[in-house]
């Protein structure tokens, strides 16, 4: 697995080359395939603190990964509840909610705007029922990426939450 993170590692800033999803417009370190992959991966498999530690040492690089991070967080409180009842014994486990939104917090002090992050933000606060919060920071992520499509989506989704259903036909 060590070797497989270094690798990572050394990939991950240079992942923008290979391209990323149809509806992301520009590839970026944080939305390309490899990214998406790494995710995936790690994601499907209830493995997040490995991404999370892959993350954590990109960050002092590519500040962009902060909203990877984050959501590596989220996703291990997911596999949480599912590790306690398989496991034989007590597994002390840190709130890693509080860690995920820690990083947003300190990447948004460094100025980090980007869409990814905000998206990131804003799925949390949909995931705990923060729908008019949300909805700020979906405003904000179109602002910061008009061209991309991701952003209209998730505020049309913020949107269909609020039941603001002629705010969403606007949009269309």
């Amino acid at each position: 697995m060590t070797v497989s993170i270094t690798a990572n590692r050394l990939t991950i800033p240079l992942g923008w080359q290979v391209g990323s999803d149809p509806e992301i417009q520009v590839a970026t370190v944080v939305s390309n395939h490899l990214t998406s992959a790494v995710m995936k991966y790690f994601g499907d498999s209830g493995r997040c603190q490995h991404a999370a530690n892959l993350f954590e040492k990109l960050l002092p690089r590519e500040p962009e990964v902060a909203s990877l991070l984050a959501k590596s967080y989220i996703g291990m409180c997911r596999f949480a509840p599912l590790l306690l009842r398989i496991a034989a014994h007590s597994i002390p486990f840190i709130d890693e909610e509080v860690k995920a939104v820690q990083v947003m917090n300190n990447s948004l002090n460094d100025s980090n705007q980007s869409y990814t992050l905000l998206h990131v933000q804003c799925e949390f606060l949909r995931s705990k029922g923060k729908y008019e919060w949300a909805l700020r920071l979906a405003r904000q992520a179109v602002n910061s990426a008009p061209s991309e499509f991701v952003t209209w989506e998730m505020l049309t989704q913020v949107y269909i939450d609020l039941g603001e259903y002629e705010n969403v036909r606007h949009l269309l």
